[in-house]
């Protein structure tokens, strides 16, 4: 069993809200990681493209 951190609101074995930590095994985390829903506690959060274009953008005017 694999401990998961609830991305975004989801149904799996109950209702979990954002932010949520429980317990699936390890086939249910890696579509649950692969479908973007749940990521690993104390991984850091994937950078959307968007943020990522304003960052570069922000570097390039320093």
């Amino acid at each position: 069993m694999i401990k998961v951190e609830a991305i975004y609101p989801i149904t799996h074995d109950g209702d979990r809200k954002r932010g949520d930590v429980f317990e699936v095994s390890e086939r249910h985390a890696e579509q649950l990681k692969r479908r973007g829903l749940v990521r690993t506690p104390g991984e850091k959060p994937k950078v959307e493209p968007k943020q990522q274009k304003a960052e570069a953008k922000k570097a390039d005017k320093q």
